[in-house]
């Protein structure tokens, strides 16, 4: 089973300016400053999407789902997963996290994954609260 994770409120990165080409925006990470930082999940986008000079970006509510595979089917590996997408994302701790668009996406231990660049982009802050991060669930 997988445990998911939503984020309940719309992400919204406004209308991009001051672009100079069309960047490709390939995955979705959260970090925990508002540049530099640490990585505290990422994931690939369904489908990479092309990003250029005037385009707004939104993500609608619910429509950032982190997801964090359970043990295999036991009751305790799908707890700890439920668990772990938990103790990330709602639990306050850090109290922001913060919305980034990446072109690349970063390794398993959060290195190496490029950041969308350029214009008027900047990560999203979000409170890391349970309204913003409901209460994990498996599917």
């Amino acid at each position: 089973m997988i445990a998911t994770k939503k984020c309940a409120t719309a992400i919204n990165f406004g209308t991009l300016t001051g672009l100079s080409s069309t960047q490709i925006v390939a995955a979705f990470a959260w970090f925990d400053a508002s540049s530099g930082g640490n990585v505290k999940g990422a994931g690939a986008l369904g489908a990479p999407v092309p990003v250029n000079e005037g385009d707004a970006i939104v993500f609608s509510a619910n429509g950032v789902v982190m997801r964090f595979t359970g043990g295999s089917g036991s009751v305790a590996g799908d707890q700890d997963a439920l668990d772990s997408l938990d103790n990330i994302y709602g639990s306050g701790t850090p109290a922001t996290l913060y919305a980034a668009m990446m072109t690349t996406i970063p390794d398993g231990d959060g290195t190496g994954g490029v950041e969308f660049a350029g214009g008027t982009y900047a990560r999203v802050a979000k409170t890391n609260n349970s309204t913003n991060f409901p209460a994990a669930t498996m599917i």
